[in-house]
């Protein structure tokens, strides 16, 4: 049972802007370093926080993605979010704040994320996720939400209904 002042809901406009805050302060630093290391592979260097911004925008481009979305909150201050790309089937951000964890949080918003993919006619979920964060407890997580390594640092998920 969630505790009573944490509430999960799809994105709302009101929440634009917040969104890009958080994934700023919680992605930030590991996608910038995987993108030095993309560039000392050759690959062009990205603006990170351009790119995690983009998905602000994206987000919120159209009221029909906003319920890709998923928002975890105390009060009105974003505690987690999971946010999944209808048009690939892809879940792009799921991360809860270090305070929250093993309470649930993780898995309800996967749980709403996979049913907006479902109800958009995916059958499965796709994860690329970072060798760097692919650790046990974090595979072991995934596991139990009933997504599954099928290759090196890809998940799938069987059947997302």
């Amino acid at each position: 049972m969630l505790p009573e002042e944490i509430t999960i809901s799809a994105a709302n406009f009101e929440d634009q802007g917040k969104l890009a805050e958080y994934l700023i302060e919680v992605f930030y630093e590991e996608l910038q370093s995987i993108n030095d290391i993309a560039a000392g592979n050759g690959m062009p260097k990205l603006d990170i926080k351009e790119e995690l911004l983009a998905a602000d925008d994206f987000y919120f481009s159209t009221v029909e993605l906003m319920d890709c979305c998923i928002l975890a909150k105390d009060r009105e201050k974003i505690i987690g979010v999971c946010c999944v790309n209808p048009y690939t089937s892809t879940l792009q951000y799921l991360s809860i704040k270090n305070d929250y964890r093993r309470k649930g949080i993780g898995s309800r918003i996967l749980s709403l994320g996979k049913k907006v993919l479902s109800g958009r006619s995916c059958s499965h979920i796709k994860l690329d996720i970072p060798e760097s964060l692919s650790n046990e407890a974090t595979l072991a997580f995934f596991e139990k939400n009933k997504v599954f390594l099928v290759a090196r640092n890809i998940l799938l998920s069987g059947k997302i209904f």
